[in-house]
């Protein structure tokens, strides 16, 4: 039965293999950067670091030298990308990995292809952090 059903099975196969392998470039296509290697990238030139939480957010605790892009504020959100180089590469962040992974991939739908995002957001983030000095 195998040797007559043959055909079917191989074209089985690959349909499954290339079903696996577009799941698969889905979740590697996040560039997603644990905390290690992502205080690595911040140190290449041309980075530009983008923490996309709320001015909230960021004044309580936020990494050295963050650009602030609230993606919540879609406007605002829109505003700050208007100005950036697509030829430069951007680190997102956020509290937990959530809010940077969806900003990565508006970034990535405008045409930006060095998009990268801290896996786990600030709460795993290992490196310095800056807060707002009080007045």
């Amino acid at each position: 039965m195998f040797k007559t059903n043959l055909p079917f099975f191989s074209i089985l196969a690959i349909v499954l293999l290339a079903f696996a392998a577009c799941k698969t470039t889905q979740i590697i296509g996040a560039n997603r950067l644990d905390s290690k290697h992502f205080e690595k990238a911040l140190k290449q030139p041309n980075t530009v670091l983008v923490d996309v939480r709320t001015s909230t957010e960021y004044d309580s605790a936020h990494i050295p030298n963050a650009l602030l892009a609230d993606w919540k504020n879609k406007t605002a959100f829109m505003q700050v990308v208007k100005s950036f180089d697509t030829s430069k590469t951007y680190l997102l962040y956020c509290r937990t990995g959530k809010r940077s992974l969806a900003a990565a991939d508006t970034l990535r739908t405008l045409g930006f292809s060095k998009v990268y995002d801290l896996t786990g957001g600030i709460a795993n983030w290992n490196g310095p952090v800056e807060k707002k000095q009080q007045q």
